[in-house]
């Protein structure tokens, strides 16, 4: 049963991804687990339909898009005869240090080839069940969520230093050039490209510049590289950085995480630094834990560092391994004055962005940072 929830985010996904009247918009999904619900399709193809596009539909076997390797014929004939793909996924998995994404899209870099090749966008997809695409932030309102976007990046316009601390010890420091970028935060329709994450989190991540040095004491590990824990004890694995490189792991997990990182020679690469703004994200009914913490990617509670390869193969460097570990409670300073302060995002305290707010609703509740549920809570801050 198509709720009105779920059709509420559906609309909202359709406009995340500027479907357009007259638009050939191809919904690619996977047909290996994790399966997505198909009421989900049913309501997507139902908001796009209303503003007039057409829309088509495609099971498809993911595969590892390398660059200079073919996608499989049926995947170009469609593309050649599409506007939009809208990707129907759990995200990056199976091979993740060669970048393997689902459905069938491979490395990033690969990606942008075979979009650019063909003229056509691509939106990814990771709330593929039906309570997440129904959820209060899959509904939340893009414009507001835009504008907090722009409220935040007008700080960053000039770059300069960016400095992040946290309870457990992290201190580092980083160089930032404004040219070099990326995320979620705006509306992207431009052949061979794609957002950063999928709707509907919204980040802004940065390819740290020399010099970048300090010590990160790691709360977290991406669950999707099977960790042996995921949230992990002060001193369980510490990383220095050093000249952007990661010269020293130390701790518990150390060798495992240096393992990693020394299968590619630019492993060690400090490639990004990435933090959430969306004040209502929170996990939802996703199929995996590796789903379930990517909204805890999506706001200021959590700050992520990757080494190896940068989002959207940005930056000097390129490896094979894109290796994200987490810190929690962060606070970060950009030329001194704070940004975040505790995991809270003080832009949503900027009074022109609770002004703009007030068209949507009360902006004491849409900018009220959502609480994370206790078990979580509990987890992060053991």
């Amino acid at each position: 049963m198509i709720t009105n929830e779920l059709l509420g985010g559906a609309r909202n996904y359709a406009k995340w991804c500027d479907v357009q009247a007259g638009d050939k918009v191809m919904i690619v999904v996977s047909n290996e687990p994790p399966l997505v619900d198909e009421e989900l399709v049913r309501a997507i193809t139902l908001a796009a339909e209303e503003i007039g596009a057409e829309v088509y539909e495609m099971r498809v076997k993911p595969w590892n898009y390398l660059i200079g390797e073919p996608a499989p014929d049926y995947v170009n004939a469609a593309a050649e005869r599409s506007d939009l793909f809208i990707g129907l996924s759990a995200g990056i998995e199976g091979d993740v240090e060669l970048g393997r994404m689902a459905p069938g899209m491979g490395t990033i870099n690969g990606c942008k080839q075979f979009l650019a090749r063909y003229g056509i966008a691509w939106q990814p997809m990771r709330m593929i069940t039906t309570e997440a695409l129904s959820s209060e932030q899959a509904r939340y309102p893009l414009e507001l969520t835009w504008e907090i976007c722009r409220t935040v990046m007008r700080k960053f316009l000039n770059g300069g230093t960016i400095r992040v601390t946290t309870p457990r010890g992290t201190d580092v420091t980083m160089g930032f050039n404004p040219d070099y970028w990326g995320g979620n935060s705006y509306r992207l329709r431009k052949p061979g490209t794609f957002p950063g994450s999928g709707f509907p989190g919204i980040v802004y991540g940065i390819v740290p510049w020399e010099p970048y040095n300090g010590t990160i004491m790691v709360d977290a590990f991406m669950p999707r590289w099977s960790p042996p824990e995921v949230f992990i004890q002060p001193d369980d694995c510490v990383i220095t950085v050093e000249n952007d490189r990661a010269t020293r792991i130390r701790g518990k997990y150390g060798e495992w995480v240096a393992n990693i990182l020394d299968r590619d020679k630019n492993g060690r690469w400090g490639g990004e630094m990435m933090f959430g703004m969306h004040p209502h994200a929170g996990p939802v009914s996703w199929q995996g834990p590796a789903d379930w913490f990517n909204d805890l990617h999506d706001r200021a509670t959590a700050l992520h560092f990757a080494f190896g390869n940068c989002m959207g193969g940005a930056g000097p460097y390129y490896s094979k391994v894109h290796f994200d570990v987490y810190v929690y409670y962060p606070t970060v300073y950009l030329n001194g004055e704070k940004v975040i302060e505790d995991g809270h995002l003080l832009a949503l305290e900027d009074p022109g962005l609770r002004e703009f707010a007030k068209q949507f609703g009360d902006p004491d509740y849409l900018l009220e940072e959502k609480a994370i549920p206790r078990v979580l809570e509990k987890l992060i801050k053991s």
